[in-house]
């Protein structure tokens, strides 16, 4: 697999809030498409486009994009969970769509939306998804892919459709749905005035991966074996997960507030979100104005250099969601639960009570979900960029007992391409592919160390997490 380009999917700042530069995005999509017809002889068969899963677009009759898709991010969803609670219950909610509760969630965007001046929803005739949206200006056709409809909380996993008693509760117009297909199909053909302008060859076509890109993630794990899979998908977020093939919903699943969706060819994720380097990246973004060169392979080994255990904190606690400055919100974290206090320019100290943290967290949410569902495993597969942090992996085998199996740090990109190959009939089925990947990539295995004073440290998290549990957003 080759790159062709890597590019920033940064976020602007309006007058409306937190939004995606789309039309950018898309000019880098088809600039990129060009250069595959300038540079290669061989004919393209086919594109896709994954991206953040419960961001979308607003079309209207005609077409038009109703103003540039938010950003999750964005600050007018802070009290929408307390909207919601007053109109269905979190139990009766997560009774139809087996969805966790988080404030970005698709369905809190859309009251966000409903409750704003703009009056969008009354104009609107159709929502994409980021990544249908993207589909969409590329072959003109109107279709949402199911990883992306699964998570939105608009979804009735009981009848396999959206949910017109949650759309009709809330008073989100249930026509701006489209029809849902799967990870595999044919979007559409590339328009042919796009085909043109690109110069590409005729035939060109769509097809979907799931567009919610940790789904896209999880189609090619490399494991080959019968036992049940846990993995860890490590990027901003880390998607803590297991592999199940029918939904979990049960009053301790709620309670866990762990997750369902969908991702392709008969799986599910039952999964749980927490921050995941997004605390990392925002405070290397901090350290770079006094340190422009900066990187994440320094930040990782002045952390290995520190002494170990030397305070946490709770990656999820509120106050790292969106943090102006995240390396003073850790100093001030750690003053007021009566830690050892680090200043907020030590690199190496504050980089590695973020890692052991979020080691710790693995444990904690691993082994509600283990309890939620019975399933044991043997191992732990870390995919996505954050598998590069060798700190993190090697915490993660100390703290859980368990080996960890590092690959595919680009696990999105490598699952959208083989679902590509799934639509275009070069694969047969899932197994398949993960078996290609097998013999295609190689993996690292971190063995546990030290296990006895993870323990005891964990213990000690374990307190932390109960004494500031109101502050947690997961």
């Amino acid at each position: 697999m080759t790159d062709i380009d890597c590019f920033s999917t940064q976020s602007i700042r309006s007058a409306r809030g937190l939004e995606w530069d789309f039309y950018t995005l898309l000019d880098r999509i088809t600039d990129n498409l060009h250069h595959y017809a300038q540079e290669h002889e061989a004919p393209l068969d086919s594109v896709g486009v994954e991206c953040c899963g419960v961001d979308y677009g607003l079309l209207d009759a005609g077409g038009k994009l109703l103003g540039l898709p938010h950003n999750y991010r964005d600050p007018r969803t802070r009290n929408m969970d307390c909207v919601v609670s007053k109109t269905m219950t979190h139990e009766e909610i997560y009774r139809r769509t087996g969805i966790h509760f988080m404030r970005h969630n698709t369905l809190n965007q859309l009251i966000a939306e409903r409750e704003c001046d703009e009056k969008l929803l009354e104009r609107a005739q159709s929502l994409l998804f980021l990544g249908d949206l993207f589909h969409y200006f590329l072959t003109g056709e109107r279709h949402v892919e199911y990883s992306g409809v699964s998570i939105s909380q608009l979804y009735n996993y009981l009848t396999r459709d959206w949910d017109g008693e949650i759309f009709d509760a809330f008073s989100i117009p249930s026509t701006i749905c489209e029809g849902i297909i799967n990870a595999g199909d044919v979007y559409g053909p590339l328009k042919p005035e796009l085909l043109r302008k690109l110069h590409l060859n005729d035939g060109v076509v769509a097809i979907t991966p799931p567009t919610h890109d940790s789904a896209s993630a999880v189609v090619p794990i490399p494991k080959v074996d019968d036992g049940d899979l846990a993995y860890i998908s490590s990027g901003t977020w880390s998607i803590i997960g297991l592999e199940i093939d029918r939904p979990i919903v049960t009053a301790e699943s709620l309670q866990f507030n762990i997750s369902n969706s969908g991702t392709a060819l008969g799986k599910l994720m039952f999964t749980k979100n927490i921050m995941g380097l997004w605390i990392i990246q925002q405070c290397r973004r901090i350290w770079e104005q006094t340190k422009p060169d900066l990187t994440f392979a320094e930040i990782v080994a002045l952390a290995e250099r520190e002494t170990p255990f030397r305070a946490m904190i709770d990656p999820d606690d509120a106050v790292f969601f969106d943090a102006p400055n995240t390396p003073k919100a850790i100093e001030t974290y750690l003053r007021e639960t009566g830690q050892p206090v680090l200043a907020a320019q030590n690199i190496g100290g504050i980089a590695r009570v973020i890692f052991e943290s979020l080691a710790f967290k693995y444990r904690y949410i691993f082994s509600h979900m283990f309890q939620a569902s019975g399933k044991r495993v043997r191992e732990i597969h870390i995919i996505g960029g954050g598998g590069n942090n060798e700190a993190i992996n090697q915490f993660t085998a100390n703290v859980t007992g368990m080996r960890v199996v590092v690959s595919l740090p680009k696990a999105s990109a490598v699952g959208n391409a083989m679902m590509q190959l799934y639509g275009l009939g070069a694969v047969g089925s899932l197994q398949e592919i993960r078996e290609v990947v097998h013999r295609s990539f190689p993996c690292k295995v971190y063995q546990p160390r030290d296990t006895d004073v993870w323990d005891k440290r964990y213990t000690e998290f374990l307190a932390l997490l109960q004494a500031r549990a109101s502050c947690s957003f997961s």
